[in-house]
């Protein structure tokens, strides 16, 4: 185990389990991380925001594409490509207490010259308590209010959305103070369902209304309501899985077990299942009713409730406690470099309760069923240094338009949408890089395997710059040659090539770092490599 540790440590920085399959084996009621992938951020200068950066990976950059908002919640874009966002003004201290003089209301922001930055923002709904979520649906706008999901009309084509009734009514304040008020809205047009989060009304409690700590499900038009998955405190980051069409879903815990725990999820969310709270968390790890508030709430306990845990399947990924996950979102377009092609991006908007810094947004790379997940920070950077409480922004929404450009929003003390783009060139080629035979690389190169760490098979991309000989070997760290991937003469070009875990005679090779060494026009470079059994 010290060996396996210390072998860890030269690949990648894993919170338990020790090896994938651990991740994948690990027995109910014990809490294990997911393991984490490191992506080289760097500091980038923010375009539009004088003396601000963002740490991103190597090849991308970040833009103010507008500050006109106040409290940015989610994002959507119409038929026409026009970008349209919940703007959620708040009360202050008391934010939760309805004020008649300051109504929130559905942003439009128009980008004439495509360079990254609005050129013009106007009001295309208006006179909301706290809208969070908005969707498009066959030309329609639909707005979550805390109480009410709208739906609403442009019949002029104006842009301003004066047609408006109540769709659908959901758990919303009640007259009282809520732990969360806020619903996120999925529309699967394909099955033509709508999916909608209901939070808890208190931190860790049982619950008065059954359609609260739930995902509900409906039909397009708004009829054949019914509860589709349960044990949910706050499932605020909803998003349909580009390949398999499954709800997966981000979520917050409660509060009071420390620091570490309990640790946020991303996850797959099935019809029917549940998901722990108020019972429990992770993997049928039951709450700590040690503390007395929690016990006071739920005893006593009852064979249903052990029922209900011994239900909880093992989640995708679970994360570092008081991160609050906001937006999920699975990035389907070509223009970030292809290892990010149908991962999910999760912002998360807190990090000072816990041991995490936080105010971030990471990415999750997995298998389309959630196996094989691994997570690493994607944009740093809102908390400058993690030994303060000083943040300047928090992460909220996620959205990307038709071009494959990144969107997230910030809601606090920064009101803001940003842009992210892969810049293309030698260093970050885009897939639709990749897949042009006209463009040759202007240097050769190995590139970082995906995934890594890995424990069945990962895909190693390198470039050329002149047409010559290659090869590509695989070594054991203690320079034993165990497979060669690529022995040939290549033309310039972008390439990749896949290592399934065998040496040359077709035998698994044992856990532990392997060398990737790739040699070419007199040159050879070599990166590590991580399998984990």
């Amino acid at each position: 185990m010290k060996k396996l540790l210390a072998l860890c440590s030269l690949a990648c920085t894993l919170a338990l389990p020790l090896s994938a399959s651990a991740q994948e084996d690990y027995p109910p009621g014990e809490v294990h991380l997911a393991p984490t992938i490191d992506l080289d951020l760097q500091p980038v200068p923010i375009e539009g925001m004088p003396g601000r950066t963002l740490n991103l990976p190597p090849g991308f950059k970040v833009k103010l594409f507008s500050d006109q908002v106040n409290k940015a919640r989610f994002m959507a874009f119409d038929d026409n490509g026009v970008l349209h966002l919940t703007n959620m003004h708040t009360n202050g201290s008391n934010q939760w207490s309805p004020d008649p003089n300051r109504t929130s209301d559905v942003l439009a922001f128009l980008d004439f010259d495509d360079d990254g930055h609005a050129d013009s923002v106007y009001v295309a709904a208006n006179d909301f308590l706290w809208p969070h979520s908005i969707a498009f649906y066959k030309g329609q706008l639909y707005v979550a209010d805390h109480d009410i999901i709208y739906r609403l009309t442009d019949n002029d084509g104006d842009g301003f959305y004066e047609e408006r009734e109540n769709f659908i009514e959901v758990p919303g304040i009640m007259g009282r103070a809520s732990e969360h008020i806020t619903h996120t809205l999925v529309f699967d047009e394909e099955n033509e369902k709508l999916y909608l989060h209901a939070g808890s009304g208190c931190d860790l409690c049982r619950e008065d209304d059954p359609e609260r700590a739930t995902i509900l499900e409906f039909n397009a038009d708004g009829t054949g309501r019914r509860i589709y998955a349960s044990g949910l405190r706050n499932a605020i980051g909803l998003d349909l899985h580009p390949v398999t069409g499954e709800l997966w879903a981000a979520g917050n815990g409660h509060d009071r077990e420390g620091a570490a725990l309990p640790p946020e999820w991303i996850n797959v969310i099935p019809e029917n299942s549940f998901h722990g709270w108020p019972l429990a968390f992770g993997y049928q790890k039951w709450v700590d009713f040690s503390i007395s508030r929690y016990r006071s709430e739920i005893f006593p306990l009852t064979a249903q409730d052990s029922a209900l845990v011994a239900s909880i399947r093992r989640p995708v990924a679970l994360v570092p406690a008081h991160l609050a996950p906001m937006g999920l979102h699975f990035y389907t377009h070509n223009q970030f470099p292809s290892q990010y092609k149908n991962a999910a991006f999760v912002a998360f908007r807190a990090g000072v309760l816990g041991n995490d810094p936080g105010y971030k947004v990471s990415v999750l790379f997995s298998e389309p069923d959630g196996s094989n997940a691994r997570i690493g920070d994607f944009l740093t950077g809102f908390r400058p240094n993690p030994q303060t409480n000083d943040f300047w922004g928090t992460p909220v929404g996620l959205i990307t338009d038709d071009k494959g450009f990144l969107y997230l929003t910030s809601d606090r003390f920064t009101q803001a949408i940003f842009r992210i783009e892969a810049v293309p060139g030698p260093d970050n080629p885009t897939a639709v890089e990749e897949a042009s035979q006209n463009s040759a690389p202007a240097s050769f190169a190995l590139e970082a395997n995906y995934p890594n760490p890995f424990n069945a098979s990962t895909t190693l991309r390198y470039r050329l710059d002149a047409t010559g000989p290659v090869r590509l070997d695989i070594y054991s760290l203690s320079g034993q040659k165990v497979q060669t991937l690529v022995d040939d003469a290549q033309q310039a070009g972008f390439y990749s090539v896949e290592w399934n875990g065998k040496d040359a005679g077709g035998n698994s090779v044992a856990s532990g770092v392997y060398l990737a060494r790739l040699e070419g026009r007199g040159t050879a470079q070599v990166h590590k490599m991580l399998l984990l059994k």
